[in-house]
Parts: C-alpha cells; sequence; structure tokens
C-alpha cells in the first residue's frame, strides 16, 4: 500500500470506472457491509430532521441507508467526481429527501465555501484516505467548523500501517481474498495479476491513507473533545468524534 503524498486524483472516476464500482468496493473494502451497518447504528438524533453533509458520497450507497432511516433528513452530498454525483442523483430519487448535490474536491483549498451552515453529523465513508499529506490538519479543522456543538463525525477510511512488516502481512491476506472473490465469480487470478491490477489503481486514484495514530491526532488537534474507533477489520477502520458536549453520548 504505497502513499501518494500529493492526495487522490477526481479525474480517475470517469464513467467506465463508476460501472465497475460496485465490484471493485467489494474487492478493496472487506465486510463492507458490516462497516456500513456500524456506522449507521452510530448515527443518532433527538430530533427528527438531522442536517447531514456527506463527504465524498460516491454512488450513494450508505446516502440511502441515511435516508432510510431518516426520511426527513437535511442532507447535503458532497463528491469530486461529476459522473458519481449524476448516478447518485439517480439512486436516491426514490427516496422522500432532496439532498443538495455539490461538486468539490477536499483537496482544494476552500473546498467547503460553496456549503452553508451548520451541521448535526459529517459523515463519509471511503473518502478521507485521499487526502494530500499537507491537506489533512487542515481539513479535520474545517470538517469541525461545519458541524454543531454535540454534533458528530463519523468516517470510515483505510489506515496505513506503521511498519514494513504489518504492510507485507496485509498484503499477503488481502491476495488471498481477493483470489477468493474472484473465484467466486467463476474467475481464475494469478497474484501477479492482482498485484498488476492494484499497482495500476492506487497509481491512477492516488490513495493516501495515515497510520491509525495520526488520524487520532487529527481529531484532538481539530479540536474533537472525544473520538474513538469504532470498528475495524486489518487496516480498514470507522472512526467517530463528537464536538464539545458529544463527549457524553460517545461515553454513554
Amino acid at each position: 500500500m504505497k502513499r501518494y503524498h500529493r492526495g487522490g486524483d477526481i479525474s480517475y472516476w470517469s464513467k467506465d470506472r463508476i460501472q465497475l464500482f460496485n465490484f471493485m468496493q467489494s474487492l478493496g473494502v472487506p465486510r463492507k457491509d458490516d462497516m456500513l451497518r456500524v456506522m449507521i447504528s452510530v448515527l443518532s438524533f433527538s430530533h427528527r430532521r438531522p442536517r447531514l453533509l456527506e463527504i465524498g458520497g460516491g454512488l450513494g450507497a450508505f446516502t440511502g441507508m441515511v435516508l432510510k432511516k431518516f426520511p426527513d433528513a437535511r442532507l447535503v452530498f458532497v463528491d469530486g467526481s461529476e459522473d458519481m454525483i449524476c448516478n447518485a442523483r439517480r439512486r436516491l430519487r426514490r427516496y422522500r429527501a432532496d439532498p443538495t448535490f455539490i461538486q468539490t474536491d477536499i483537496n482544494q483549498p476552500g473546498w467547503y465555501k460553496q456549503i452553508s451552515g451548520l451541521f448535526d453529523a459529517v459523515v463519509s465513508t471511503w473518502c478521507i484516505h485521499y487526502l494530500a499529506d499537507d491537506r489533512q490538519k487542515p481539513f479535520f479543522r474545517e470538517v469541525y467548523r461545519l458541524i454543531r456543538p454535540a454534533g458528530l463525525f463519523l468516517f470510515s477510511c483505510s489506515i496505513h500501517p506503521p511498519a514494513r512488516k504489518f504492510l507485507q502481512m496485509y498484503n499477503g491476506l488481502e491476495i488471498k481474498r481477493i483470489q477468493q472473490s474472484f473465484k467466486k465469480q467463476g474467475m481464475d487470478i494469478s497474484v501477479e495479476q492482482i498485484k498488476e491490477m492494484a499497482r495500476k489503481g492506487h497509481n491512477r486514484a492516488r490513495i493516501n491513507p495515515a497510520c491509525f495514530d495520526t488520524y487520532c491526532l487529527l481529531m484532538k488537534q481539530a479540536g474533537f473533545s472525544a473520538s474513538a474507533c469504532v470498528w475495524k477489520y486489518l487496516f480498514n477502520t470507522v472512526f467517530a468524534a463528537y464536538k464539545g458536549k458529544g463527549r457524553q453520548q460517545l461515553l454513554s
């Protein structure tokens, strides 16, 4: 898992790749359904119409879960890819809510300027690890300023292992898992083919995960009063962080 210090390239998510997006995620995100179930279970509000911001909403899979649980939610959906937004807009028409869609790149300073007001929660699935090194600290502070007192920042991301030994172990487990996934689809694929697929994908998408401790520090430095990892499988995680009074919510 090589790091790309400049962060993600939103042009990678073109129409042809979006068609394979769900399959790619089934390969790249082990136990994704479990991860999403944990994330939706963490979301809880004292009123029927929470105001939510979703960053990197992709095709809207998690958005649909949110709108099913909170049908009156006022939701702002942000993504860097115009094609992703078009697909998500079609997918979410079935729900009663009418999300606001905004195309913006979180690796650009000022990405939030099109967004007004404060939110009960900011959520993000599988996007934060595309931040460039020099955008990580500013981004967490920008998100903090968008959240109401006692509000929540909930995000899932990949993390970079702290040592090469763990990276080698992780890559070996991942290769076996991906081979099994392809076999279930009736396809045999070699270890070298998997490595080449990963190399090409990472080179284009430029995933740039930080270490576990780095994300914990970023949340603290941004000002969140309480934070925790609420789900983890190998090097895939879900973090929750509360602003101000939310500390009691996280510990209860």
